[in-house]
This record gives C-alpha cells, structure tokens and sequence, in this order.
C-alpha cells in the first residue's frame, strides 16, 4: 500500500546511499548488506528501516548486524524535538534500569545537513529481538508469562524518580535530569512543563479549541466553539479531578504503549509455548505525566478491559491489569485512579475530539461522517462533565 499525501512519512525516504552515510558515523569501514523499510501502516509518524550491515569491509573479520534507522516524518511542528526527546527517554531508561529491553542508541541527529543532502532526523539503534505483540497468538500460558513481564517492566518505569512536573522533552545530564517542555503539534504553544495536572489539562483544552478554530479541516465543527468556551470558563476548573490537594504525581509514562510496540518471543530453552517480552520500542512521546495518561494513550488491545471479567478465558487487558496490581500499581480498577476513572475518561475523550487529529487530511464523505461524530463525542462528554 501507499503512503497517503496526509500521512507524515509521505514523501520520506533514506537512500542506500543515505544509510551508508549514516552507518559510518558509527562504523566507518561498515558496508550496507540490505535495507527494508517496514509497509505503510506498521509504523506512523516515522519511516522504519531494517538494515543489515558487515560491520567490517574486511571479509576475514567482518561480522553481520542488524540495526533500526528511524527517520522522523514531515510533521514540522515537532521538528528538532521529537528525536531529542526520544534519545533522552532511552538514556533515562538505561540509567536507572538498564535490564529494561529497549533499544541502544548509536547514533542520532535532529539536524539536517549532517548527512549531505538528507533532510530528515533520524536514529540508529540497536535492533531487538522477537515479533511484535500485534503478530503473536496469546494462549493462556504465554499470555500468563507476556502480562507479567509488562507489568514488571511497567512499574520500574514508574519508580524512575519524578521530577514532580509534567511534560517530556527530558534533558539527561550527569546531575540527573530536566523536564523542559511539552512536545504539542503546533510550534506557537508555550508554557510547558506544568506543576498541577489542572493547569496541564487547562492548556490542552485551550490548544485544541485553538486547533479547532484555527485548522480549515474542522470548520464544520466551528458551530461547538460556543459550547467550548463556556466550558472553559464555568466547568473545567471545578471537576473533582482538580479539588484538594494535589492528588497524582506525574509517573514515567512511555505514551503510546501498544502491541505493535511490545516485542515478545519464546523462553529460552524452553520447550513450552511461554513467551516472554523481549523489546519495548517508540519513546518518542514519552515523559512524566499523570498516572492515567499511560492508560488513555495506550492501544485498546492493551488496556481496554472489561469489568467486572465476563466468563471464558480472560482477556489480554484483564490479565495485563492484574499482574500490574500484584505489583502495586494503581490502575483504572483500584485505588484512586478507580475512583476517579470515568470522570478522566469523559476528559480525555472531550480533549481527543474537539481537534481530532486522525481526521486533518482526510477529505470527503470520511471527513463529513467523522466531524459529526467527534462532535456527538464533545457534546456527550461537556454533558457529562458539567452535569
């Protein structure tokens, strides 16, 4: 399939030519054996490449690695900040809990011009081993094994000391570490990171209804910006969510934690069918934010669970949030995340809608029929949240 004139790695490609440039800033006397770029649809706002390369010219000592090269989209909005962040989120990761599986980073630019003629950012890394989550078949017993590694790996994320605001952009220096900013979609918005989760959600209420107003694609939704407003003023400060002390501190949250960027393969030596999770890939909008983003913007095969369990075999999310609470982790079924759940769930569907990302560039009959539905979706959660 093609790449659509609206997707952000439209028009993005890196060259034999590109790769090898890129390689001999780690490998000098490397030679480029193959590169395959993964199909539209495995990876969004980045154009993947799997490349094998002899890491040596010499025949006598060369030997065959595999790497990733992850060259950043054409979304202008966050150029220079996106690879940076993820760089920094992998080093983080490394410092604190280096048995974590992610990937090594050998090199990185968010520059153009450091390879001539290569206008893109990109990252070289060390490639990890196993199938995507998307591509395996869960039985019970490697489901057992896949949750419980997740949840394991998960709550050491958690425990990275938080810096007790919210936002990502992480500078990694030898004194620790800075949260500096908010990577958003469009450049002007300022103000980031936050100390309170009201002034987080404030500020992203007020860049969507700004998106919203400001975007052409949406015009046909310009008739909520009334209803919105109104909101704003008399309703958004005075959720529970926002009452009292401070009641979340903001968690290491890897930010799009989905089965396509979970790698799991067998045990080794095992002569079972148990799995274990072997990678967990794409940091790039990693950060600290408050414990139920991790939750919101993960994949609906991870986290939507059903509650109370309906009979039969449990449910991938069920046994994912069960490992999670063995291990102390609060989740949407326990604790205060539970008690506040559908209130941040009628939050985070209004902020997802009144500026529906995954519509800009969509033309049509699709663009028609998805406006009208982000705006039942706005209208349903105003109700439900200013009741």
């Amino acid at each position: 399939m093609s790449t659509p004139p609206h997707d952000p790695t439209y028009n993005v490609h890196a060259t034999d030519h590109d790769i090898t440039a890129i390689l001999r800033q780690v490998f000098p006397d490397g030679k480029l054996l193959s590169s395959t770029p993964l199909p539209h649809g495995e990876s969004y706002n980045n154009r993947i490449y799997h490349v094998s390369v002899a890491t040596s010219a010499s025949s006598l000592d060369a030997s065959v690695s595999s790497f990733v090269l992850k060259v950043g989209g054409r979304r202008h909005h966050w150029k220079n900040i996106k690879t940076l962040n993820e760089v920094m989120c992998l080093k983080l990761i490394k410092f604190h809990y280096p048995k974590i599986p992610v990937p090594e980073v050998l090199a990185w630019s968010n520059e153009s011009g450091i390879i001539p003629a290569f206008e893109f950012e990109w990252i070289l890394m060390t490639k990890l081993s196993g199938s995507t989550l998307q591509s395996s078949k869960m039985t019970p017993e490697n489901m057992e094994s896949v949750t419980d590694d997740l949840a394991k790996y998960l709550s050491m994320l958690r425990r990275i000391p938080s810096p007790n605001k919210i936002g990502n952009l992480v500078d990694v220096h030898d004194d620790g570490f800075t949260v500096l900013g908010q990577l958003v979609d469009t450049p002007e918005a300022k103000g980031w990171p936050f100390e309170t989760y009201f002034e987080y959600q404030q500020s992203t209420f007020v860049h969507n209804v700004e998106k919203l107003e400001q975007t052409d694609d949406f015009r046909p939704n310009h008739h909520l910006l009334p209803l919105l407003r109104q909101f704003l003023l008399a309703h958004l400060s005075e959720i529970s969510l926002f009452k009292g002390p401070r009641l979340f501190r903001s968690v290491f949250t890897h930010g799009d934690l989905s089965d396509r960027n979970i790698l799991v393969c067998r045990l080794d030596g095992s002569n079972t069918s148990k799995m274990s999770v072997s990678g967990i890939v794409d940091f790039e909008f990693s950060g600290f934010f408050p414990p139920f983003d991790e939750y919101f913007l993960g994949d609906d095969d991870i986290f939507t669970f059903t509650a109370p369990e309906t009979p039969g075999p449990k449910s991938f999310p069920n046994a994912f949030l069960d490992k999670l609470e063995e291990k102390g982790v609060s989740t949407p079924r326990s604790g205060l995340l539970h008690q506040y759940w559908e209130t941040a769930t009628h939050l985070t569907g209004l902020q997802e809608n009144i500026a529906p990302w995954w519509l800009q560039g969509v033309q049509g009959e699709d663009l028609h029929k998805g406006l009208e539905r982000a705006a039942e979706r706005v209208i349903f959660h105003v109700k439900n949240l200013a009741g």
